[in-house]
């Protein structure tokens, strides 16, 4: 029984503790307004003035006067504090049950964070919810999170949030894509707690660690809650047109049918400044007639667009770039394009120098040695023999130039041959292949 009591005890420490780390997160996603984060939330809240600049930011309203911190140096005034922040509280319409100013002052965990737990709830989590709805703030919000994980469901703020699964999945309901799980809970969890956070803004106030291994209902409402949130400045937050520009060479010069194509990127952003994707993304690449270029864009998923063109023509290509159906910085642009090189008609030319060497292996410091080369176009029986040069400092240069390619139906294959004093140069012979 001792045992049972005292297992017992131990898990509702390890739950306090979840909810304290959780909830002093919490407070500073707003304390930071005023650059005024506590770093422990039953010492700092004893003066009141910290539960005080919370209230203010929350509520967006004004407690009154009161005393700064560097004036609390005794009880009665960090009583006066505390008894206008709980004043505030009750008019405000909360309803608190068992607490005092003496609860706060004397560090009393449990009723602090019974405290904090009930402003988490009216200001975020019920914060623009239908009060007219019959069902619960905990049962909407877990309502609100299986529409976002369907077809998957979770019953529960705790063990179903071991796994990491669900939490990719919310993640993901966001952007797609955005987290790709690996099966591994805590590693999963991490990567998504972190892309929440870095492209979602949804602040870090669980660990991953406490997600998995210590479940804590109150504290994984507050976390995902913020889901919510970045889900509704989803559904206005929108790419700046007037933030949004284009880059690269393909903006500048062109050539004619270059198989890779021209290329620029475009960036997107939203009104703070943000990378954001766009909505709606339209490009024009009209050439000297007046009709589209081929082109490609490859979305990556950060707002940015790599753009990849292929001009058919030289010429004026006139490029233009609409995000949410306005015309970006510095559009339209023209780029001429030039007439690209005709592999066809062109020929490859390939220099090479020998380095011979002593028997010692030291590098020999003159000529005189026999060097030959010999190139074979496919099964030919006879090679032409190619003019080689004695650089009489041991070392011996070739230089050739291949014939017209153009000229074959087929890839062609040819064989070439170095030899020095009758012996083939290691490595040799070499084949390489020219398409037609």
């Amino acid at each position: 029984m001792a045992a049972q009591e005292a297992a017992v005890g131990q898990k509702r420490e390890e739950r306090q503790q979840t909810q304290k780390k959780t909830f002093t997160r919490w407070c500073n996603t707003h304390l930071v307004q005023r650059n005024a984060p506590i770093s422990d939330l039953v010492d700092d809240l004893k003066d009141g003035t910290p539960l005080i600049n919370l209230l203010e930011i929350i509520s967006n309203k004004s407690v009154g006067k009161y005393r700064k911190k560097n004036e609390c140096k005794v009880k009665i005034h960090r009583m006066e504090n505390l008894t206008k922040a709980l004043d505030f509280i009750r008019f405000e319409g909360l309803k608190l049950v068992n607490i005092d100013g003496n609860d706060i002052e004397q560090g009393n965990l449990t009723c602090i964070l019974g405290l904090i737990w009930t402003l988490i709830l009216r200001y975020q989590i019920e914060k623009n919810r239908d009060e007219t709805k019959a069902a619960s703030a905990k049962s909407d919000l877990l309502a609100w999170i299986n529409a976002r994980i369907a077809p998957k469901k979770a019953n529960n703020f705790t063990t179903d949030w071991q796994n990491g699964d669900y939490l990719c999945r919310l993640v993901n309901s966001l952007r797609a894509d955005s987290v790709k799980p690996t099966g591994d809970a805590l590693v999963d969890t991490e990567a998504a707690i972190t892309i929440a956070e870095q492209k979602f803004q949804v602040p870090r106030v669980m660990d991953a660690a406490d997600l998995v291994k210590n479940p804590d209902e109150l504290s994984a409402m507050t976390y995902l809650s913020y889901f919510r949130t970045a889900w509704e400045m989803l559904q206005v937050r929108k790419a700046d047109p007037t933030k949004a520009y284009a880059e690269g060479p393909g903006l500048t010069q062109a050539f004619a049918h270059d198989k890779r194509g021209a290329q620029f990127t475009i960036h997107s952003f939203d009104s703070s400044g943000h990378p954001w994707p766009a909505h709606t993304l339209a490009i024009t690449i009209a050439g000297p007639d007046g009709k589209q270029a081929p082109f490609e864009i490859h979305d990556n998923k950060d707002g940015t667009y790599n753009v990849s063109y292929v001009p058919q023509t030289i010429g004026d290509f006139k490029i233009n770039v609409l995000i949410e159906g306005k015309v970006i910085k510095d559009m339209p642009r023209t780029v001429k394009a030039k007439a690209g090189a005709d592999v066809k008609k062109s020929t490859s030319d390939l220099s090479l120098t020998i380095q011979s060497y002593l028997t010692n292996g030291d590098t020999k410091k003159e000529g005189g040695d026999r060097f030959e080369c010999t190139l074979k176009r496919g099964n030919d029986a006879e090679p032409t023999a190619l003019e080689t040069k004695d650089n009489s400092d041991g070392t011996y240069s070739f230089f050739f130039a291949l014939p017209n390619e153009g000229q074959y139906t087929k890839a062609t294959t040819w064989t070439m041959t170095l030899s020095l004093n009758g012996h083939s140069l290691p490595g040799s012979p070499l084949v390489f292949s020219v398409p037609n």
